[in-house]
């Protein structure tokens, strides 16, 4: 089968003079050259960085609304909007998130094959699983204030962070739908209109979240019903936008086929269970970093930093997590239309530009160190020690982008199952651990405890570069083409 060659990353993987071939499951392959598929892996991963960052933008919004209120009772609506988005995070987006993984296999291979139909009925599966996950979802942010006392928060912030996640959760099922149907799009390498989108949501959102909080008696939760109105806002404006591309959606809408999508919930669970433990048990491990950095000598000033470090470090994600839906589509597309080898090809390649980018992010990093916490505190003292603890991030920041490209080739292969394995060994028996010895026992302070934490990440690398290193890719495409014939 002859390998599409064309430069428009739009371009389909799968024509009419492929499919006879395709259906003998002959390879015959060209191996495009790296400025060619490099070009197509950054024209996909850059809008969809862009997007990322939009969409994380939300939460800083909700901060600042609540930290510029007039009032004696602020530092308790800092903290109690700051639980609440920890319990949201942790209880419903990686939940949902998570589950949705499933579309980056099911989506990027079927587009890939020519099995452009069985999108949007992926997507109707989605609808009915991640529906479901709402229940338990919806239960335990409900009871956020007895969850939070239950690990011994301050009565007070704990009553206000639940009457703020009792605001929140209502924008969290159309969440859930605007992902399930970014995925769907990404899949078949439509990515700018996503960003669109998810700047009007944010615009909503500061608009919305503005007029609550300051010129209603709604105030503190003013910022959480904000949120909400720009949540629902991404998913609706969609609609539009399928409206005036139906050219786009007759390819893979028909109309509601529940049966379809119940055959298909199973084989959606299969893959989205495991991606939804692959994010959970990373998501965990940082929030009981907080915890650790929380109980150190100086716990206050250790909340700090580990706030300056976490935030400095999920910014700088943003940018390795566009490459790595990049390279979860290309992958999948390759393997669903029989490419092994170029699928192959640009994990190389992914992982590369990865290691390339960390490294110039860590020299900048390293140079602004003095710098960049002067965005999120105002201590000259926690600022001096937040600038020597931003070292120990460096190399954190350098594995965590390579782990990220190698959950995103994963996804594309359909084995987010080893992503779960790898992030539990990594994070739960290397890293905590390493945290909690060199942090507390040899009494390095916050710096020790994100040495510890980085082993773990470095401990990632080296299991996903040998699993990835050893995969059967074109065992890989088969069980694609299977996949997509069910």
């Amino acid at each position: 089968m002859k390998s599409v060659q064309e430069d428009d990353a739009n371009a389909p993987l799968f024509d009419d003079s492929t499919k006879k071939a395709y259906s003998n499951f002959v390879v015959v392959e060209v191996q495009p050259g790296y400025r060619t598929e490099l070009v197509r892996l950054f024209k996909l991963a850059f809008p969809v960085y862009f997007a990322y960052i939009l969409e994380f933008l939300p939460g800083t919004v909700c901060s600042a609304l609540v930290g510029h209120l007039d009032s004696p009772d602020t530092n308790l609506y800092i903290d109690a909007a700051f639980l609440s988005a920890t319990v949201t995070n942790i209880t419903a987006l990686s939940i949902g998130f998570g589950l949705a993984t499933a579309m980056d296999t099911l989506c990027s291979q079927a587009f890939g094959a020519g099995k452009i139909e069985k999108l949007g009925i992926y997507m109707q599966s989605g609808f009915l699983v991640m529906g479901l996950a709402l229940i338990p979802v919806f239960i335990l942010n409900y009871n956020c204030e007895a969850l939070l006392l239950m690990i011994n928060q301050d009565p007070q912030v704990a009553a206000l962070a639940g009457d703020f996640t009792r605001v929140t959760m209502a924008g969290i099922p159309f969440l859930f739908v605007y992902e399930l149907i970014k995925k769907l799009l990404q899949s078949q390498n439509v990515v700018i209109p996503m960003t669109f989108i998810a700047l009007l949501g944010l615009g909503v959102n500061i608009i919305f979240g503005y007029y609550f909080t300051y010129h209603t008696s709604m105030g503190f939760l003013g910022a959480a019903l904000g949120r909400v109105v720009g949540n629902m806002a991404m998913p609706m404006a969609i609609v539009p936008y399928f409206w005036y591309n139906q050219e786009l959606t007759r390819k893979w809408w028909f109309g509601w086929q529940w049966e379809e999508a119940k055959n298909h919930a199973r084989g959606f669970l299969l893959l989205g269970l495991p991606g939804m433990f692959m994010l959970l048990v990373e998501w965990w491990a940082f929030s009981i970093l907080a915890f650790l950095a929380g109980l150190l000598p100086d716990g206050i000033e250790a909340a700090s930093i580990n706030t300056v470090l976490h935030s400095i470090l999920t910014t700088n994600f943003m940018i390795f997590l566009g490459i790595s839906v990049a390279a979860n589509v290309r992958i999948g597309n390759c393997l669903g239309a029989n490419q092994p080898c170029q699928a192959r090809f640009i994990a190389r390649l992914a992982w590369m530009s990865t290691a390339c980018l960390g490294v110039i992010t860590g020299i900048l990093i390293t140079f602004l160190r003095h710098e960049l916490p002067k965005i999120f505190i105002n201590n000259p003292r926690t600022i001096e020690h937040a600038s020597f603890a931003l070292l120990f991030m460096v190399p954190m920041q350098f594995f965590d982008g390579l782990n990220g490209i190698s959950q995103g080739i994963l996804r594309g292969l359909g084995r987010q199952h080893v992503g779960a394995v790898v992030n539990a060994i990594a994070y739960y028996m290397v890293g905590l651990p390493l945290a909690y010895v060199v942090g507390f026992m040899y009494e390095y302070d916050i710096e020790g405890v994100w040495a510890g934490m980085s082993t773990g990440s470095i401990t990632a690398t080296i299991i996903y570069v040998v699993m990835i290193r050893s995969t059967q890719w074109q065992t890989m495409a088969d069980k694609a083409r299977e996949r997509v014939e069910k």
